[in-house]
């Protein structure tokens, strides 16, 4: 018997039994929370049960290395028709008498952060009458200018558009020059084109098939920004300055980013958007030029550090002023382009306020961004190029 005022040791053996049990209890907890996270998929989303479960469902590659959207796929809000586009569903052959309008971008145009069904093309088939126009959103994420068209020639043109919205990211062109620049070769434009990733470990395959994780994160994430909103932008740009830090160590191995967008790249960049236009036009189809909007000025540069560190790691060879001199001076050469091409052209950089109640991040939109960015194609469309139209078709006539 142990003497009053003295512990009573542990044994091994208790302790081993404590641990075993703790290990028990907590095994099954997480395959619980697993089991519901899963649960939760299939009856929101309509997921498998088995399985992986992510955005990559969405996308794939046919036999020739091009990257489409997967017709009928679906993960979480994103969910496409038997074409592979985002909207209801489209017939091969228009009906008569209806002007069919394809929108065409990448992620920004697909829609991000928007409500299921406000993304502006969605947004645009609401505003324009349904007796005269079908819009159709063909855009597609990571879609670069460099390969708008192959994609238009495998999965536009089939549909027969009329008019064709194009709204081109600079930031992705400029990522495909610098690779050209160093490696003196052109570059794999499309994403699904990229070298295979080496094969992932045991436990790197299974953390990456659970579901929970993420919606975990967004949980605590959700709550510190609603309990201490400054705390959590602090460690945000912590952290995104940490990895900005370690990108630029690996890709520009000591070298500056750039401050202003080469000449060469606005060259090719317009050399380019012109063939597209070329190409469209050739298949009897009108082309609206849209400039590419952008949260980040030199006006708001110190508003927003989390936003625009983010951006920088999509375009680590950029600076933040770099970034900025890409968006005016592509916004510039597509305005130029439109001018001597006599496209009708909607500066939607210039409509869009520059402000979080507009953008999700530094290029996508909030409901409220995309609705004037519909806006405003919607009031071309029924404007001008509506009469300009229609006085063509009778001139034909």
């Amino acid at each position: 018997m142990a003497k009053p005022g003295h512990p009573v040791k542990a044994l091994p053996g208790n302790i081993l039994s404590v641990s075993v049990k703790f290990m028990i209890f907590a095994a099954l907890f997480a395959v619980t929370m697993e089991i519901c996270a899963r649960i939760d998929d299939a009856v929101r989303y309509g997921a498998p049960f088995l399985g992986k479960y992510s955005s990559e469902r969405l996308r794939s590659r046919d036999n020739l290395g091009s990257s489409f959207n997967v017709p009928n796929a679906r993960f979480e809000k994103w969910q496409h028709n038997s074409l592979g586009f985002r909207g209801p569903e489209v017939a091969t052959r228009k009906k008569p008498g209806v002007t069919r309008v394809v929108c065409l971008g990448t992620s920004e145009s697909y829609g991000l952060y928007e409500s299921p069904g406000r993304e502006w093309p969605a947004q645009l088939r609401e505003l324009l009458p349904g007796s005269r126009y079908e819009v159709v959103n063909a855009s597609m994420v990571g879609l670069n200018l460099s390969s708008f068209n192959t994609y238009l020639e495998k999965h536009v043109f089939p549909l027969d558009p009329d008019i064709v919205v194009l709204t081109v990211n600079p930031l992705f062109y400029v990522t495909s020059q610098n690779k050209i620049a160093k490696q003196g070769v052109r570059p794999v434009t499309d994403p699904a084109q990229k070298s295979t990733p080496p094969p992932r470990s045991l436990r790197e395959s299974l953390v990456g098939n659970l579901r929970v994780f993420p919606k975990l994160k967004q949980v605590v994430k959700q709550a510190v920004s609603e309990n201490s909103p400054a705390t959590l932008k602090r460690y945000q740009i912590s952290s995104t300055m940490r990895q900005v830090q370690e990108i630029e160590r690996m890709r520009l191995q000591g070298r500056k980013p750039m401050k202003a967008v080469p000449e060469s790249y606005l060259a090719n960049f317009e050399k380019e958007l012109n063939s597209t236009i070329d190409l469209i036009r050739s298949r009897n189809c009108e082309v609206v030029l849209t400039s590419y909007p952008a949260l980040i000025s030199s006006e708001n540069l110190a508003s927003y550090p989390d936003i625009f560190l983010d951006n920088r790691r999509f375009c680590i060879e950029l600076s933040l002023m770099g970034i900025i001199d890409t968006f005016n001076r592509f916004n510039s050469v597509t305005a130029h382009v439109s001018r001597q091409q006599r496209t009708p052209f909607v500066d939607t950089h210039l409509l869009l306020p520059k402000s979080t109640e507009f953008f999700g991040d530094n290029v996508h939109y909030t409901d409220k961004g995309a609705t004037v960015f519909a806006e405003g194609v919607s009031r071309l469309l029924n404007g001008p190029f509506h009469v300009a139209r229609q006085t063509q078709s009778k001139d034909r006539e």
